[in-house]
């Protein structure tokens, strides 16, 4: 026990002293200079080139409920960010083949967007997917006035969807 007390007091001298050590000036006083920080070196990754200043590109998020029996039908609640500014949005949904019941989040990015109204409108995809428990996959669904929506699409429940699908969105 008293090598330990020794060795933690020999140990607090040597962290302790060299901040006393920069206080004396007379001749033979050990003057540390202060240390400067290392460079870090730090990696930049580009994902999109925007202009600084440029407006945040329009987002939409939705929440859906679905049920398939051959015929299924999907419904769901959202939100479109467009410059900063949140605008409900509406969904319903209509596909073939479709069989089980399942929950949903859709998110990402929207394009082609001059203005807000032009979000309205059907949007078709043909899909074919299976969700077990959890899952998710990228939707890519474009209107007819050209506004495309990129989509992660994440699911709970047990759902098997193969054929084609239309989506209605609506502003509120």
């Amino acid at each position: 026990m008293a090598r330990f007390v020794l060795w933690t007091l020999f140990c607090s001298f040597l962290f302790v002293a060299p901040g006393f050590a920069d206080q004396g000036s007379e001749a033979g006083d050990i003057v540390v200079p202060p240390r400067e920080p290392a460079p870090m070196r730090e990696e930049v990754v580009v994902i999109e080139e925007r202009a600084v200043g440029a407006a945040p590109p329009a987002w939409l998020e939705l929440e859906s409920r679905g049920l398939g029996l051959g015929l299924g039908v999907q419904w769901g609640d959202g939100r479109l960010w467009v410059e900063g500014v949140e605008r409900p949005v509406r969904m319903r949904g209509l596909g073939l083949f479709d069989f089980g019941a399942s929950t949903g989040a859709m998110s990402g990015e929207v394009t082609g967007l001059e203005r807000p109204e032009d979000l309205e409108g059907t949007y078709l995809a043909v899909e074919a997917g299976a969700t077990a428990g959890a899952g998710g996959s990228w939707l890519r669904l474009q209107n007819d006035r050209g506004v495309v929506l990129t989509l992660r699409n994440r699911q709970q429940g047990g759902r098997l969807t193969l054929g084609p699908e239309g989506i209605l969105l609506s502003l509120e």
